[in-house]
């Protein structure tokens, strides 16, 4: 069990492409009602920039998220936008 205090990372994680999706997706999750924070203003999501849609679909950082480890995030979305 977790400390009190304690941040524990969320158990979801989201690949973007660039820092501004990171910045509008928790928004985009809000407006259509979807809390973004739990109780303890933690995310539910650990939201990742890859730095340009070169690096979010380099095959090497898709593997590795993929594979993941045992401890961490369940779902690994990708955002792709137009």
């Amino acid at each position: 069990m977790a400390k009190k205090g304690r941040k524990l990372p969320p158990k979801n994680k989201l690949l973007v492409e660039g820092a501004e999706d990171k910045r509008v997706i928790p928004y985009l999750i809000e407006a259509n009602g979807i809390p973004w924070e739990d109780k303890n203003k933690q995310p539910f999501v650990d939201i990742q920039s890859c730095d340009g849609i070169e690096n979010l679909l380099n095959k090497s950082v898709i593997s590795t998220e993929l594979k993941g480890k045992d401890s961490g995030p369940t779902e690994k979305p990708i955002n792709l936008d137009g």
